[in-house]
């Protein structure tokens, strides 16, 4: 086997596997799960309970849960671009102190997984503020039919989101898909990197073709992420 092929083999097939295990979480994601508690509707009828006490703290729940997930979202991006740098330092440090090649290229690849998993939770902030904004919409809309002292046409003026005009979970140029950009940029650099330093390694002078080949991987590798980042919210 040439040694000119084989970083391109290598490179395949890593990102073979993570082709195949996102489109299992992908899989996995869809499956719906739902709990309900058929002793909690029981002798429904017979009770009456003033609901604007647990619809006040509902809503405050869910108006606490969409901050945080806010919130957290940027402190995960913090994290996330502090382990590139270290990384990133790392890779260098390699290659000035002329150890092998290969290091860098299982540093730079594990934090492609890594990378990968920072996406995935900001695909799950993503649907925790998507649920917290559902919830308070939904209670506008109890509210606008069970309203006492506005009719409903009157009151829905108060409010801009609706139950049917929220965004959409997977809608770009949010906050959440700008994150979910740059992280599939700097994934798609690594593992570009990555498998040049391998093509390094196995032959020397580097073989520029098998160069230009990881770079359109890399460029499949962003649209791979993006690709994914939409077809984990349906």
């Amino acid at each position: 086997m040439s040694a000119t092929v084989l970083p391109l083999i290598i490179s395949l097939t890593f990102l073979a596997l993570v082709f195949g295990l996102v489109r299992w979480i992908i899989k996995e994601n869809s499956k719906k799960t739902s709990f309900s508690d058929p002793e909690l509707m029981q002798d429904a009828t017979s009770k009456r309970l003033d609901a604007s006490d647990i619809l006040k703290l509902e809503f405050d729940y869910a108006k606490t849960t969409a901050g945080e997930a806010m919130r957290d979202r940027h402190t995960m991006i913090n994290f996330y671009l502090l382990t590139v740098g270290i990384v990133t330092s790392g890779v260098l440090a390699i290659l000035q102190q002329e150890l092998p090649g290969l290091l860098g290229t299982l540093l730079l690849w594990v934090l492609c997984l890594v990378g990968w998993l920072y996406l995935l939770k900001i695909v799950r902030l993503r649907q925790a503020w998507m649920e917290s904004a559902k919830t308070m919409n939904l209670i506008k809309d109890f509210y606008l039919t069970h309203s006492e002292h506005f009719e409903a046409e009157e009151l829905a003026k108060a409010f801009r989101w609706r139950t049917h005009t929220v965004p959409s979970a997977d809608q770009p140029w949010t906050l959440f898909y700008y994150s979910a950009c740059l992280i599939a940029i700097l994934n798609s650099i690594a593992f570009t990197s990555g498998g040049v330093l391998l093509t390094a390694a196995f032959s020397n002078p580097p073989s520029f073709i098998i160069g230009g080949i990881m770079a359109a991987l890399g460029i499949v590798f962003f649209l791979f992420h993006m690709r994914s980042y939409a077809a984990l919210f349906k």
